[in-house]
């Protein structure tokens, strides 16, 4: 008997659930709209929101000029000119001008300003901020945050993972940055660099960097860093209209004392320098370039870096 009960109610609940299944919802604002208040318990395959609108859950389309809200789950695309706001889970693309707000997502994010999510499987994309409880995936934006990474990684200025990150702040000399200081952060797969630093010699230049790295481990205390990083040299005297640009691929080799590592990177580089220019920013390096075309010139680099690691 009791068995027969719990089918019966299954099967109405079923039945109950398919009633609330419409094609299509229309809303001017909230409680505005074909369905009008009953639409936050009905779910729809397409729902178009004039200005805001609220529907229990999406599986399909929903389009919002300003704000969508759904009390249920997403399954399939959203796009908001300002906020979609899914209380459930969202498996598929959401997109939006400001953000994007929701529980667990498998699929992509992509917001003009943050994402905000508990798990993602995918990836996240901003122009500013992205956060997440535990991440399986990719996030893209100036700011990544996130308490946990599974998998993944971020590519931004500043990462920030509490279980499963990496950072390091290092200070490093070199021929092209006589002296340098560098933030990394990220995951071991990826973390982002942010460097400044100063040439003493062969000219009074000042540089700025941004890059991407990963490292391996070769032995228990021993890892291989390969990194590339973007440099941008500018006279002392700071005018900014004249630049020079140079492009490094850094193979380090890092060797760990509790905290501390000692990376050690032999590097080739490209650099903006045409040929016959003259001038204080053609000269970055005290090593001599192996190769000058018409538009650049290629040649080596080294560096020794100390870090203090978490």
């Amino acid at each position: 008997m009791k068995k027969l009960t719990t089918i019966i109610f299954t099967v109405w609940a079923m039945n109950s659930h398919a009633q609330n299944e419409k094609q299509a919802h229309i809303s001017v604002v909230q409680g505005v709209s074909t369905e009008g208040k009953e639409s936050r318990n009905t779910d729809y395959f397409f729902s178009f929101n004039l200005f805001s609108g609220v529907v229990h859950s999406i599986n399909g389309a929903e389009i919002g000029t300003l704000y969508n809200q759904n009390d249920g789950n997403m399954m399939g695309f959203q796009t908001s000119g300002l906020v979609n706001y899914t209380k459930g889970a969202v498996k598929g693309y959401q997109v939006a001008g400001i953000s994007n707000i929701s529980g667990n997502v498998v699929g992509c994010q992509n917001a003009g300003i943050s994402n905000h999510a508990k798990n993602v499987s995918g990836i996240q994309i901003s122009g500013i901020f992205n956060q997440a409880k535990t991440l399986r995936g990719l996030q893209i934006g100036l700011i990544n945050v996130a308490e946990t990474v599974e998998k993944g990684g971020g590519i931004g200025l500043v990462n920030l993972y509490k279980n499963g990150g990496y950072r390091e702040v290092e200070l490093s000399v070199a021929d092209y940055q006589n002296i340098g200081l560098s933030f990394k952060s990220g995951t071991k797969r990826i973390y982002s660099i942010m460097n400044a630093g100063y040439n003493f010699t062969p000219q009074a230049l000042f540089s700025t960097g941004i890059g991407l790295g990963q490292i391996y481990q070769l032995k228990r205390n021993t890892f291989f860093k390969p990194e590339i990083i973007w440099y941008n040299y500018v006279t002392d005297d700071f005018k900014f209209s004249k630049t020079t640009q140079s492009a490094h691929l850094k193979l380090g080799f890092m060797q760990k004392v509790g905290n501390v590592g000692i990376t050690l990177s032999p590097s080739i580089y490209y650099a903006g320098i045409p040929k016959n220019l003259e001038g204080a920013l053609t000269e970055i390096s005290e090593l001599k370039y192996f190769s000058q075309t018409d538009k650049g010139r290629w040649g080596y680099g080294l560096s020794l870096g100390i870090a203090i690691l978490k």
